[in-house]
């Protein structure tokens, strides 16, 4: 399992949230670590008030 951060940080201190995603391709395909993260921050890209500023990211081993 990797972990990745946004390079830049606005704020050195900040409240935040941990949440835990089961990604899936919808095409059936295997989904990259870097090309899951960057995914992840194009969703929250244009969000007005939220940002990612890092993840865990690793195979789902629970197989949920």
């Amino acid at each position: 399992m990797s972990l990745i951060r946004q390079k830049a940080s606005k704020s050195v201190e900040r409240n935040s949230l941990s949440i835990k995603l089961i990604l899936v391709n919808k095409k059936g395909d295997v989904l990259d670590e870097s090309e899951a993260w960057q995914a992840l921050v194009d969703c929250f890209k244009k969000h007005p008030t939220l940002d990612v500023h890092q993840a865990e990211i690793g195979p789902n081993k629970d197989g949920e």
